[in-house]
């Protein structure tokens, strides 16, 4: 049964598939959010740990865990939510027939994802920078801990 025969047209069909995707996204973004709440908690623990620890052998991780810190809230900063603004969509579309305003409004969608799907990627990158940075703390921290430990506390 073809997509007429249906009742659909490619239009409808279109709005159906970047529904699904729209809500995919949404998912991912708190997702994404959600990973980078929980290292900045992290980065914030191993700061604290190492700056409390007054071991000149652990500032390298504790800058290396501030920098996640700050890293991860820019991950976590709000996004806008495209929106289609009623009163501009009347004002433009008022006496247009319904499937210009109907391909207007899914070409401001279709535009909106992927924009957002760019917010969303940039989110991505800086959460990897951010689990990196958080790894490389841990391990400083290690050191520090063993080298204070082998040299006695001079490090003091």
């Amino acid at each position: 049964m073809s997509l007429e025969e249906q009742g659909l047209s490619s239009a409808e069909v279109v709005r159906a598939e970047l529904e699904i995707e729209r809500s995919a996204q949404e998912k991912r973004f708190d997702s994404v959010d959600s990973r980078a709440n929980t290292l900045l908690g992290f980065s914030g623990v191993i700061t604290g740990l190492a700056l409390n620890s007054k071991s000149v052998w652990a500032l390298p991780a504790a800058a290396a865990a501030a920098a996640a810190a700050v890293l991860a809230a820019s991950v976590v900063t709000p996004r806008s939510v495209d929106v289609i603004n009623p009163r501009r969509l009347r004002l433009r579309y008022g006496g247009a027939p319904a499937d210009i305003t109907k391909r207007a409004v899914l070409d401001t969608r279709v535009g909106g994802y992927d924009q957002t799907q760019a917010i969303l990627e940039g989110k991505v990158r800086r959460l990897r920078w951010t689990v990196r940075l958080v790894v490389v703390s841990i391990l400083l921290a290690v050191v520090a801990v063993g080298v204070d430990t082998i040299v006695g506390g001079s490090g003091k």
